[in-house]
């Protein structure tokens, strides 16, 4: 897991400089890049829960199932010990 994101440090950071800093200062920061990539990540995903929801609802539900096992109450009687 720290080597996936060591080296993610070395993708953000140039990201960062070259489409959030204008200038020397962060007030000179230009935030709109990163709000444009959330909005389209949030957007995605929303898009994806929706299409998994849809999909799920397309699933037939008519398809034989098979009969659940009835469980024993914790009584062996297949197994009885004789005593000869």
């Amino acid at each position: 897991m720290n080597i996936p994101c060591g080296i993610a440090n070395f993708a953000v950071d140039p990201l960062y400089e070259k489409l959030i800093l204008n200038g020397d200062d962060l007030s000179n920061a230009d935030f709109k890049p990163v709000q444009f990539g959330f909005t389209v990540a949030c957007g995605l995903g929303i898009i994806f829960i929706v299409y998994s929801w849809v999909k799920t609802l397309a699933i037939p539900n008519n398809s034989p199932r098979e009969p659940e096992l009835e469980l024993n109450s914790g009584r062996k009687d297949e197994y009885l010990i004789a005593d000869q």
